[in-house]
């Protein structure tokens, strides 16, 4: 997790969890002759500048660049003394950034979670409503604010696939139609047929 701020030519970077590698290792990645060799010259040590800063194995607290004369952000400022005022702007700003957005990241989990699950008891999603119009135009809703509705129709029905419902469909007057609503934190709703 990092949090970042921009005033136009530098750039401050405040990283919580330093002890992650700034790039992880890639199978897919690892395949290509270039990566390869890459990586194996980091393992032998024989990196540096731009190509060994990819490579580091873990993250500084703080990180500042100066995007005018460093556009690609591997000179890291934080620790030079000349840069020490536009650092502590930068720490400032993001510090109030994230006050005025009243970012949650800070917060411990089991906290985030009191406030989604009022005495500890899982919400639930409420249940789809389906309206079908004589046209055969369904338009479905769900009174819990934030939740997402899937639907099956025929023979997908009872399969792990569902569609997104997105906007009105149309359907025969005599095919079937199945759906359920679910919010990220909530248990799924019941499931709905015309």
């Amino acid at each position: 997790m990092q949090r970042s701020v921009l005033d136009g030519r530098f750039v401050y970077i405040k990283n919580f969890m330093t002890e992650l590698p700034l790039i992880f290792r890639n199978k897919y990645r690892e395949k290509v002759p270039m990566n390869k060799k890459l990586i194996d010259m980091d393992m032998n040590g024989e990196l540096s500048g731009a190509a060994a800063y990819i490579f580091m194995k873990t993250k500084p607290v703080e990180e500042l660049y100066d995007l005018q004369t460093d556009p690609y952000e591997v000179h890291n400022l934080a620790l030079n003394p000349a840069y020490e005022s536009k650092l502590l702007e930068l720490r400032t700003a993001l510090s109030k950034w994230q006050a005025d957005i009243d970012d949650q990241g800070f917060r411990p989990e089991s906290e985030i979670i009191k406030g989604f699950w009022p005495e500890m008891i899982q919400p639930v999603t409420s249940d789809v409503i389906i309206e079908i119009n004589s046209d055969g135009v369904v338009q479905m809703s769900c009174d819990t604010k934030g939740a997402s509705i899937g639907y099956q129709t025929e023979a997908m029905i009872g399969e792990d696939r569902w569609l997104l419902y997105t906007e009105p469909i149309k359907i025969t007057s005599t095919q079937k139609l199945m759906a359920r609503a679910i919010r990220i934190g909530y248990k799924a709703s019941n499931m709905t047929s015309n």
